[in-house]
């Protein structure tokens, strides 16, 4: 495999990228007694999700678990892959693939390779299960389903292949974050204010129940959610009033924070990672030296790309991890206008792609 490799990060830099944005703070029945999934203990193997440019130029939904890439999909359509989640020795992918070659999408997710569609009747040019959770046999997806004929998308989610709408369709919504504690599950996403304010009001639903986050006032959106023992997590971005861009935000238990940025340009976080009493966020910084990296518990942004390196357009950070003392985050570096997935450890950046002349990027990650 011609694998790239990126050196010199001496700057510590992540991004978060609208690839869809997923929670990366996993757990389940391997949780310590943080809250946290697989306690690290001997090796680890990182899981990342996303696309791979194929030949055809068709993306083929993939992930790579360490330095290989396994296909879920063969570019004959369409495809990507924007959440994982390990649960002993299987692995589980979200994402969507194209209908027929046509610019429908069908919300689907893999098993070991093996494809499950969730929304096989319709299909919607939007969409897309973005992002999954496990929980014994049990198997979560959220993500948003646009039926035939209507210009609204619906949040929801799905348990085992059973759709439970969070909206009716009356307004446009979205899921992009699952979570489940114990009997509870919880999404984050948005929803329009009404049918004609286009803002959107951030929220988590939990168990089915809106929680709302904003009022609407000012456009907001919640992208990833995690929860620790009765503290809900929930990151995203909310629209300055002065100057109308996006500020990174995380909110817990309905307070918001508002995290620091560097310039007056959009920012906002993509990811959300509880380890112990400490919040690590994901996010994407718009500035003029970086753009990719992470917040501490609401500390400064740490940027993970090489100031002056990217060329624009779609540098992400996209999920975030943490296991033991490493802290690994999954997104998208741009190079020579070809866009690179990428995951970086500790700042150290690793470069996934197969082929170093074809567009990929990366989603979520997860590490065992």
């Amino acid at each position: 495999m011609n694998m790239i490799k990126f050196s010199g990060a001496s700057s510590v830099f992540l991004a978060a990228t609208i690839f869809l944005v997923v929670s990366c703070s996993k757990g389940g029945n391997d949780d310590d007694d943080n809250g946290n999934p697989n306690p690290p203990s001997g090796n680890k193997s990182v899981y990342v999700a996303g696309y791979q440019m194929s030949s055809s130029g068709k993306t083929m939904a993939v992930y790579w678990k360490n330095d290989s890439m396994i296909k879920l999909t063969n570019g004959t359509r369409d495809a990507a892959a924007r959440s994982i989640f390990v649960s002993g020795n299987d692995v589980y992918v979200a994402g969507y693939h194209d209908k027929s070659g046509s610019i429908l999408n069908i919300a689907t997710y893999w098993k070991n390779g093996v494809a499950t569609t969730l929304n096989f009747v319709d299909g919607g040019p939007f969409d897309a299960a973005n992002s999954i959770y496990v929980v014994g046999n049990d198997v979560y997806a959220a993500g948003l389903e646009r039926k035939t004929g209507t210009s609204n998308d619906i949040a929801k989610y799905w348990k085992n292949g059973l759709a439970v709408s969070l909206t009716d369709g009356t307004k446009d919504a979205g899921a992009f974050g699952i979570y489940v504690s114990g009997n509870d599950v919880y999404v984050a996403g948005h929803e329009e204010k009404t049918v004609t304010n286009s803002n959107n009001i951030a929220k988590y639903w939990k168990n089915g129940i809106a929680v709302n986050l904003t009022d609407g006032t000012l456009n907001a959106d919640a992208l990833a959610i995690a929860v620790s023992g009765n503290d809900v997590y929930v990151v995203g971005s909310l629209e300055d009033p002065v100057d109308g861009h996006d500020r990174p935000v995380i909110w817990k238990n309905g307070v918001v924070d508002f995290l620091p940025k560097t310039s007056n340009k959009d920012a906002f976080g993509t990811g959300v990672f509880i380890s112990g009493t400490d919040a690590y966020v994901s996010g994407i910084n718009n500035s003029s030296a970086v753009r990719s990296g992470y917040w501490k518990n609401g500390g400064s942004f740490l940027g993970l790309l090489p100031a002056g390196v990217y060329t624009g357009g779609e540098e992400t950070a996209d999920g975030i991890f943490v296991s033991g003392s490493d802290i690994y985050v999954s997104g998208t570096y741009r190079y020579l206008n070809i866009s690179h997935a990428v995951y970086w450890k500790n700042g150290q950046v690793e470069g996934l792609s197969e082929n170093i002349l074809l567009n990929s990027g990366a989603g979520g990650i997860f590490v065992k």
